[in-house]
């Protein structure tokens, strides 16, 4: 899911520079929306005393401790802090009927904080920042994948499911979060014996740095990148790709963007691997299997048969489009000379039409 993450947030935020220079005021706009987060959460805290006072320093996303790089460090103690509370009162209370409400509880304590690091560690401008977002990442990501293999934590959940008298009374909704809890242990590997856990946790703490290392290589400058770009980094090429006036640098620009980088290949590679024996380990036939087993498709042999259905009835659709780009090109061929075939141009060629 964090692949395309930064480049989903950049069209979320609708941060558009100027037709004149945009692919250099892209991350200037960026500064300037992290600088006025502050403000504008201040502006959004009434006082006690009924007067809004626009220098109060919240800090990033409504978080206190995040008025510097810093912070990610004390706000990730404080989340772990409460985090390894929580743990140790499911433990105390094995077969509880609140053991589902404490396991959500752990669990919000994380994830509220990772995501806004893994928010601010894809599109933040200043280094210090995303550096310290990575940190907070890793060390949140690698507690989570512990606690996925602790055998005591999975052993008091279990004991709830398996008391027909307090685990019936309970709705529906908390059942089935009570099932996908389970299944998050059961998929880290915590029924097996001991070593075959710390195998399991060796594998996913690597499959953790794997992913962030290939995220973060997503969107750095490729190295063939000009000297003169490379401050503008990746931003640069995506413009130029879809909006350059002249064909022959949408086309350069185009191949650069969607060029092989062996870094991100070795490391994808790696992560294959390291899924594919993570998968096997916790007795699953692939890692698809694994992550698609309680989803609402429930196999990868359903995924398949879902979007070779969806493809043969969007064939007739895609088609008409195809045609329908085809003529919006010949109608603005004065303004823009189309170097691609079928789609690959389209997003100029709308974009000359506006």
């Amino acid at each position: 899911k964090m692949l395309r993450m930064g480049r989903n947030l950049r069209r979320w935020l609708s941060l558009q520079p100027r037709a004149s220079n945009r692919m250099y005021t892209y991350r200037s706009n960026l500064v300037e929306v992290f600088e006025k987060a502050a403000t504008v959460a201040a502006r959004a805290s009434p006082r006690t005393s009924d007067v809004y006072d626009v220098h109060v320093h919240r800090g990033l996303l409504g978080f206190e401790e995040l008025t510097s790089s810093e912070g990610f460090s004390v706000l990730t103690d404080k989340a772990l802090s409460r985090a390894r509370g929580l743990q140790e009162e499911v433990i105390r209370r094995p077969g509880g009927s609140d053991v589902i409400i404490l396991c959500d509880r752990m669990s919000d304590s994380l994830c509220k904080v990772a995501d806004a690091a893994e928010f601010i560690r894809v599109v933040h401008p200043d280094q210090e920042y995303r550096e310290a977002a990575r940190r907070a990442c890793l060390k949140i990501g690698g507690f989570v994948e512990y606690l996925n293999t602790d055998i005591k934590l999975y052993h008091s959940l279990k004991k709830l499911e398996s008391s027909e008298s307090l685990f019936s009374p309970l709705d529906e909704e908390t059942k089935q979060v009570a099932k996908l809890l389970l299944f998050d242990f059961e998929q880290s590997g915590v029924h097996l014996n001991s070593d075959g856990r710390c195998q399991a946790l060796k594998l996913l703490e690597e499959h953790l740095v794997l992913g962030v290392a290939f995220a973060e290589g997503c969107h750095s400058a490729p190295l063939s990148l000009p000297d003169k770009l490379r401050d503008h980094g990746v931003q640069a090429v995506e413009w130029a790709k879809d909006h350059h006036h002249d064909s022959s640098v949408r086309e350069n620009a185009y191949r650069l963007y969607y060029d092989m980088i062996p870094e991100q290949v070795d490391l994808m590679e790696r992560m294959l691997a390291v899924r594919y024996e993570l998968a096997s380990l916790c007795g699953f036939q692939s890692f698809s299997h694994r992550a698609l087993h309680i989803s609402m498709i429930g196999s990868p042999e359903r995924a398949v048969e879902f979007l070779v259905a969806a493809a043969e009835r969007l064939n007739h659709w895609l088609k008409e489009k195809s045609q329908h780009s085809w003529t919006l090109r010949l109608n603005v061929k004065e303004k823009v000379e189309s170097w691609s075939h079928g789609m690959l141009d389209i997003t100029c060629t709308v974009w000359m039409l506006k």
